[in-house]
């Protein structure tokens, strides 16, 4: 047993060492804590960055800022069955609810862009794509903004090909053959 009625300045509790029950009391050090593991029934407040290997979060994650997927991209994976990804965003009097944004950085060439992909597994332990959605500029000249979007499906067998394009004039081509929308 330890009792002290001040502070414990010194020293190390080795291992062996039951449980430690400091009641209301705080806990504080000034070093560094190295856990087996970790159980907390409370809230955690981190005040710097978070470091962590693997999360596995049971319940509603609130995140009051950005949340950056680093350059080797990321996924998210849904249940099986079931919506993969809801997006809500904004409320009935916010315009832009529930948008989604893909963009490409330095899209200062023609044809350069964000996309959406939809696709599957097509055979045991193979994906593919069926078909895309392109968002892309239109022209290679700096400082220019049109663009144009840009749909696309697969053959059997075959390349992606794209199908329609609606230009940033309204011009629509469907199968090669344009016609203009008013």
């Amino acid at each position: 047993n330890i009792v002290t009625t001040g502070a414990l300045n010194s020293g190390s509790i080795t291992s062996g060492f039951g449980t430690i029950n400091n009641g209301a009391s705080a806990i504080t050090t000034t070093g560094v804590g190295s856990f087996a593991s970790l159980d907390i029934s409370g809230d955690i407040d981190v005040d710097g960055i978070t470091n962590l290997d693997v999360v596995d979060i049971d319940g509603a994650v609130d995140m009051a800022s950005t949340l950056v997927i680093g350059s080797a991209g990321g996924s998210w994976n849904g249940a099986a069955n079931g919506r993969d990804v809801t997006i809500h965003g904004g409320s009935e009097t916010t315009t832009g609810v529930g948008q989604i944004s893909v963009q490409a950085t330095d899209a200062f060439g023609a044809n350069l862009g964000g996309g959406i992909s939809f696709g599957g597994e097509y055979s045991a332990g193979s994906n593919i794509d069926w078909a895309t959605l392109w968002g892309r500029k239109e022209n290679a000249t700096d400082d220019n903004t049109a663009g144009y979007m840009q749909f696309n499906t697969r053959v059997n067998g075959g390349n992606m090909t794209e199908r329609m394009r609606i230009d940033s004039s309204g011009v629509v081509t469907i199968g090669g053959a344009a016609a203009k929308v008013a």
